[in-house]
């Protein structure tokens, strides 16, 4: 078979493109990424490169190495980078393809050097650390400038700040590494703060110290304590001193630095008087500040005062109260030191009574006093002088008198005083005052069983009167105002007043009623005698049922004379008493109840049941007979069989005492 030109042709074209293509996707695949060495190069540091490709075959290839640098060798190359930085390394090949890197290149050369606060005259030892060579130039600082290794000593002969400078491969590197040695004077220990109180914390500093391990710390106060983290260490002083710091550089037995330490106590502010009155001045005083030229004060009251010639200041206040005055030491924000200011009233005397009498005991107060313990001059020659602010004294005649207590004891030069008037204790020129009240009915008695509906029943009162005045009363029954009355009482006397026969005590209601009276003027500091009458309900003229006392011995048996409605018996004893109960009525009393009163008071009571027509029942009872004065029993009998109870008859008794 022949072919034609043509066919030919495009055969051999397609040859070419195949293999073209094939040297494309070759050189694309062949070489590999780009490595270095060292991979943290340093400036100055040679740093080598290769790109050479899988089958190892170096070729020729154009590195740009980021810094300007761009040179045509083959696939192995070094470069020297002369400043610190990343930097973006390319490599192109014979074939138009290239491949990148990124180089960091830093500087870590420096010059290490102990101790860490050398002293004039000692060895320091010197280090180039991280130098590319063991060829390094030093040069001290001190005009001493020597070639050598790495390590290098040396000592300075006077204490002050030295540059040091280290130059790479041997003097010829382009970037000398320097420090700054500071070499210290003489031991010393330094603190602060300068100024110090008990209780704060203070920080020392053991400087141009050779140890860097160990310091032993004597702080004066007893604490002794080994550092092993010097120079610098705190410690906090309980109580105010001078005290005198020790430091063992090493843990020594010599001392190697001291220091004299002064701890003041806790900043007060301290006041005069301790107990200032309203206007009085107080004045103040700022212990254990600082500053000698301003403390600002806060008196709580709204003043504020900058004070600049303390330590002491006077300040007054207006009304009596607490106030918290604050001190800022130098005038500075935070409180120094603050005190609580009670400034109390004035003081003053008061007594009682408000009207005092001639004989009539006197109790007298002060308050506000700031002690306890007061002097009293009652104006009449008496002298006292009292642990408490009450004191008591009775004078003996009439008239005006000067009384003065002094405060502390008596020490106080200023007294508070009043002017007291004793008036009389009686009599027509005593102030006017009721002296005596007995209130009874008009037949003497303190207790009564009238009628309902009994007309003109009367109270009366007893009056004995000091003075001379205008008496207003008001009669109460049962609680509630009844009646009130007026009467012009002169020339210290007695008198008689009662609660009007019209209309007369109320006696409507059946049951017990209470009768008393309140003094409007004069008002009286006694208590207030209170009568009592029985009003009974509607009953026959003649009660249906008959009590009656037959019988009436002591304790030991032995008869009590009995006469009618009185018995005669001994005060101070029990009185035994037997009676009957009869039924005069045709009906039968189911359920009837037997109280006995002694004057208003209830002493027994008895319950009576099925009391039959015509039918006697005896009942018994006692009660005590305490005092020798006139009294009276009742016996009072009611129907409780229904709902009101019903009265059924009273039984009056009078006791006498007997001689």
């Amino acid at each position: 078979m022949k072919h034609t030109k043509r066919e030919k042709n495009l055969k051999k074209a397609t040859f070419i493109c195949t293999c073209i293509a094939f040297l494309l996707i070759l050189s694309t695949s062949v070489f590999a990424v780009i490595t270095y060495s060292p991979s943290n190069p340093n400036v100055e540091q040679r740093v080598s490169f290769d790109a050479t490709d899988s089958f190892g075959a170096p070729d020729t290839t154009t590195w740009d190495f980021g810094d300007g640098t761009v040179v045509t060798d083959d696939t192995r190359v070094a470069h020297t980078f002369m400043s610190t930085g990343t930097f973006t390394v390319r490599a192109t090949y014979v074939t138009g393809a290239s491949d990148t890197v990124l180089v960091t290149v830093t500087e870590k050369r420096e010059i290490v050097y102990r101790p860490a606060s050398p002293r004039p005259g000692k060895t320091i030892t010197f280090t180039a650390k991280n130098f590319l060579s063991n060829s390094v130039q030093w040069d001290f600082g001190d005009g001493t400038v020597i070639g050598g290794g790495k390590n290098q000593t040396h000592a300075y002969s006077t204490s002050g700040s030295y540059t040091v400078t280290a130059t790479d491969l041997g003097g010829s590197s382009r970037f000398p590494i320097s420090t700054t040695v500071q070499v210290g004077g003489p031991p010393e220990i330094t603190y602060n703060p300068q100024q110090l109180r008990v209780r704060e914390q203070v920080s020392f500093v053991a400087k141009n110290f050779s140890s860097t391990t160990l310091i032993r710390w004597d702080f004066g106060d007893g604490t002794i304590f080994n550092d092993r983290t010097p120079p610098e260490i705190t410690h906090t002083y309980t109580r105010a001193g001078n005290y005198q710091v020790r430091a063992y550089d090493n843990g020594g037995q010599t001392v190697t630095a001291s220091v004299s330490i002064a701890v003041y106590p806790k900043a007060r502010v301290t006041f005069t008087p301790n107990d200032p009155r309203p206007g009085e001045d107080v004045h103040f005083e700022a212990k254990y500040f600082f500053s000698n030229t301003l403390i600002r004060w806060d008196f709580g009251d709204g003043t504020i005062i900058n004070d600049t010639s303390p330590p002491s200041i006077s300040h007054s206040f207006a009304s009596p109260g607490a106030y918290q005055v604050r001190a800022y030491d130098d005038g500075q924000t935070q409180v120094t030191a603050s005190g609580l200011v009670n400034v109390l009233p004035e003081r003053k005397i008061t007594f009682s009574p408000p009207q005092p009498k001639a004989g009539e005991e006197v109790t007298f107060q002060a308050h506000y006093f700031s002690s306890s313990s007061i002097r009293w001059d009652f104006g009449d020659g008496t002298i006292i002088t009292t642990e408490g602010n009450v004191a008591k004294h009775t004078y003996e005649r009439e008239s005006i008198y000067l009384v003065k207590a002094y405060d502390y004891r008596g020490t106080a030069e200023v007294a508070q005083s009043l002017s007291l008037t004793v008036v009389p204790r009686s009599g027509p020129r005593a102030p006017f005052a009721i002296s005596y009240i007995n209130l009874r009915f008009v037949d003497g008695k303190s207790y009564k069983v009238i009628p309902k509906g009994f007309e003109g029943f009367i109270a009366e009162a007893d009056i004995k009167y000091e003075g001379t005045g205008n008496m207003l009363v008001q009669w109460i029954v049962d609680g509630i105002p009844y009646r009130a009355d007026s009467k012009s009482l002169p020339f210290a006397y007695e008198d008689t007043i009662d609660s009007g026969e019209t209309p007369g005590l109320p006696t409507l209601v059946p049951g017990i009623h209470e009768v008393t009276l309140r003094f409007i003027d004069p008002q009286v500091d006694f208590e207030i005698p209170v009568i009592r009458y029985y009003v009974t309900p509607e009953v026959s003229k003649k009660p249906p049922v008959h009590i009656a006392i037959t019988k009436a011995m002591d304790p030991r048996q032995k008869e009590i004379s009995l006469s009618g409605n009185t018995l005669e018996a001994p005060a101070g004893g029990y009185i035994l008493l037997a009676g009957t109960i009869t039924n005069e009525e045709d009906i039968t009393f189911s359920k009837a109840l037997l109280r006995i009163y002694l004057g208003s008071n209830v002493v027994d009571q008895q319950f009576i049941t099925d009391l039959e027509p015509e039918e006697t029942q005896p009942f018994q009872t006692s009660i005590f007979y305490s005092l020798a004065k006139t009294e009276t029993l009742y016996f009072i009998l009611y129907d409780i069989t229904e709902e009101p109870a019903a009265l059924l008859s009273v039984k009056e008794l009078g006791i006498i005492p007997k001689e």
